[in-house]
């Protein structure tokens, strides 16, 4: 009987060791085909993404970074994306493995507890290992532009600089972060070319987006967005089961599927997110006046920020509808001067 038990037991656990070696097989086959996918991808897109951000951007001025450093830190870019794009793909299928049709209900929760997580981390976790970031040195600027925030009812804990180096001459401002972990950063060739209140004025548009909660609106609309395409991705691989003999929803062969669905469901929506995007620039740039009283500060700096950074002054409406987050400056100025304050 003993003996019996051992070689019961020796089963056992031999079963355990087949089963896990199955999982394991399985996750890395995920790991592979999503790696395989997104190379691909990439290796399409890089001819696009060369002429986009290295020669327009060096034709037109916005950047003197040489081929070699630029595809350098593309390699690097995408490394970190294709990475995360593994990961998530591998997590998805885990999650479709054991969930079955109702899937597309995590995965799109996930999605956006992800979003928030690393929307409040990413100042706590990036910034301190970017030594490029330092205290603004500016202090009386400093000092302004934290007296405005808490004006907004803002709360903030540093004014950091952020040197571009001199490879491109874009300009930028930002507060990132949510709640506590919320921190302003300017630009080092804003610094060099705005004046105070022109920089006021641009920062002053960033806090409406805090005070307006439209960062938790983005999320939320995003998060929509991703969990519509689950659920359509969700039907497409119910009815491709036996039309392309996929062993299951968990089967990766039909992975190309889920990323058309989710794909095709981003940018159809793109137009009803983009208006409701631009409708909140709008009232992000009628907060900067009221809360800085000065409007041709305001306008200055808005213009010349679209200036230098090469804005479209007048897209297509095609354009405009799939691809503007924001309105053509020409419409903002023109909005912001019909504005009674």
């Amino acid at each position: 009987m003993e003996i019996l038990s051992v070689v019961r037991a020796a089963f056992l656990q031999l079963a355990i060791f087949f089963e896990l070696t199955n999982v394991v097989q399985s996750i890395l086959s995920v790991a592979i085909c999503a790696t395989t996918l997104g190379i691909a991808v990439e290796v399409v897109g890089l001819p696009f993404n060369w002429y986009s951000s290295f020669f327009l951007e060096r034709r037109f001025g916005l950047s003197k970074i040489r081929l070699s450093k630029w595809f350098f830190s593309y390699a690097q870019e995408v490394t970190i994306i294709q990475m995360s794009w593994s990961v998530c793909v591998t997590l998805a299928y885990l999650v479709i493995e054991i969930c079955g049709t109702y899937w597309w209900l995590f995965v799109g929760a996930a999605f956006s507890i992800i979003t928030i997580v690393l929307t409040k981390l990413w100042p706590l976790l990036v910034l301190p290992r970017m030594p490029p970031v330092r205290p603004l040195r500016r202090e009386g600027l400093a000092l302004k532009l934290q007296v405005l925030a808490r004006k907004a009812g803002v709360s903030v804990i540093g004014v950091n600089e952020w040197p571009v180096g001199e490879d491109t001459s874009r300009v930028n401002a930002a507060l990132v972060g949510i709640g506590s972990t919320r921190r302003i950063l300017i630009s080092g060739t804003l610094l060099e070319d705005y004046s105070d209140d022109e920089i006021e004025g641009i920062l002053a548009h960033e806090l409406a987006h805090h005070v307006h909660y439209d960062i938790w609106k983005t999320i939320v609309r995003r998060g929509a967005v991703v969990l519509l395409g689950c659920w359509i991705a969700q039907q497409a691989l119910s009815a491709s089961l036996p039309l392309l003999h996929l062993d299951g929803l968990s089967d990766v062969a039909g992975l190309p599927i889920l990323v058309i669905c989710v794909g095709c469901t981003l940018l159809l929506a793109s137009p009803v997110t983009n208006v409701l995007s631009r409708l909140s620039e709008y009232r992000a740039d009628r907060f900067a006046i009221d809360l800085t009283g000065n409007r041709d500060a305001f306008m200055s700096g808005l213009r010349r920020f679209a200036a230098q950074n090469l804005a479209e002054e007048r897209p297509k409406a095609l354009v405009k509808w799939f691809f503007f987050s924001h309105p053509p400056v020409t419409e903002r100025l023109a909005a912001v001067s019909r504005y009674r304050f």
